[in-house]
């Protein structure tokens, strides 16, 4: 059995299901950042790597499940996109092409510019929203839901693993690559044009 230690409460971030992929990542960075206290994922990954004892505090008390860690991974290009600093950076989603545009501030723009000849309108996205609950037992490494009991509920087994807190979470964010930035020359290919 898993070493355990006791967690009050925990944050659920739950994101709207009409969300297409993209969206929903952009969605899970906005709470993301806000719970952090970072304004962007570049300043969210130093703070990770620096040790930063507020951040791994407030990522322990945050639970992303595998499929949400999932959504970061593989949109990261989106993650990179987004902050919660001031003015606030989110993506908007064309409702009829689902293309997304980076907006920046209150308003998107009216109509879609992405795709040739589309007449959808944007949506933005929302940050997810954060729900604090007590947490069931997290054993580490388990890939199965996150068992939740009421906020009022006393009796509720508080034990959570040593590895599902913050400093799994971290390294997990720290992991993800910014796809802007030029890849090592461990990750370049050689061309023989000979």
């Amino acid at each position: 059995m898993a070493p355990t230690k006791r967690v009050s409460k925990v944050k659920v971030l739950t994101v709207d299901d009409t969300l297409p992929a993209h969206g929903a990542a952009a969605a899970l960075v906005l709470t993301l950042l806000r719970l952090a206290k970072a304004d962007t994922w570049q300043e969210l990954t130093a703070k990770i790597t620096a040790g930063d004892a507020e951040v791994g505090k407030a990522l322990a008390a945050i639970h992303l499940d595998p499929d949400q860690l999932e959504l970061l991974s593989d949109h990261s290009a989106t993650v990179h996109q987004v902050a919660s600093g001031s003015p606030r950076r989110t993506i908007a989603l064309c409702a009829e092409c689902g293309q997304h545009v980076v907006v920046a501030g209150k308003n998107p723009p009216s109509k879609c510019a992405m795709t040739l000849l589309c007449e959808g309108t944007y949506s933005k996205v929302s940050p997810a929203k954060a729900t604090e609950v007590r947490p069931a037992k997290i054993a580490a490494g388990d890939d199965g839901p996150l068992q939740v009991v009421p906020a009022g509920d006393e009796s509720a087994d508080l034990d959570r693993g040593d590895e599902a807190g913050g400093e799994e979470l971290g390294d997990h964010l720290r992991q993800l690559e910014d796809p802007l930035q030029s890849p090592g020359e461990e990750d370049e290919e050689e061309f023989d044009f000979s």
